[in-house]
Order: C-alpha cells, then sequence, then structure tokens
C-alpha cells in the first residue's frame, strides 16, 4: 500500500474534512480525494462516507489501526534519517524571486 494514499486516510478522519486534510498535506482537494479512491480501490471496500465530518466506515476502522501504526513508522524513519517534521507536513520548498516594473 502507498504510504501516502494511508497518510491521507488517516489525516481525512483526523481533520474531519478532505479539504482540511488537503490543505495540511499542500494539495488540492481533487488530489486529496484521488488518494483516498485509490486506496479504496486497492483494499476492495469504501473507507469513508463522504459525509461533514467524514465517517469511517465498518472496514475503514479495520485499516485505521494498520494505517496509524504505518504512518508513525515511516515519521519515525524520517526523523532518525535527519528529516525534519512529519511526512504530512513535509514538503520541499524553494525560493522564487520576483520583479516588477511599474511602467
Amino acid at each position: 500500500m502507498n504510504t501516502d494514499h494511508l497518510r491521507a486516510f488517516v489525516l481525512a478522519v483526523d481533520e474531519g474534512t478532505f479539504d482540511a486534510a488537503a490543505d495540511l498535506l499542500q494539495i488540492s482537494g481533487s488530489a486529496f480525494s484521488q488518494r483516498i479512491k485509490a486506496l479504496e480501490r486497492e483494499v476492495g471496500h469504501v473507507l469513508l462516507t463522504r459525509t461533514v465530518p467524514v465517517r469511517v466506515t465498518e472496514s475503514g476502522e479495520k485499516l485505521m489501526r494498520v494505517a496509524r501504526q504505518t504512518t508513525l513508522l515511516e515519521d519515525e524513519a524520517r526523523r532518525s534519517l535527519g528529516f525534519r517534521g512529519s511526512s504530512a507536513h513535509y514538503s520541499p520548498t524553494i525560493t522564487l524571486a520576483i520583479a516588477v516594473n511599474a511602467e
């Protein structure tokens, strides 16, 4: 299973909405929804009801325990290798300089 998909699943439950979870991952709501759909396709079960807040289905409850453990282990591995923060908040950054002429 893709750990990005598992992390999205955990964040959806923790944050209550796809939009809030997508904001944490700094991705679009559509991209976030695609991650959840891909995970559901892979496991062959609907994991969340698309209500506000989202609700975990019975199948989702079974996967949630493993998903939480997996994301915690991934965070621990990242920290031990020198990454800062969790991968939920990790994204490469760049500096972009923009000049504007007022003519």
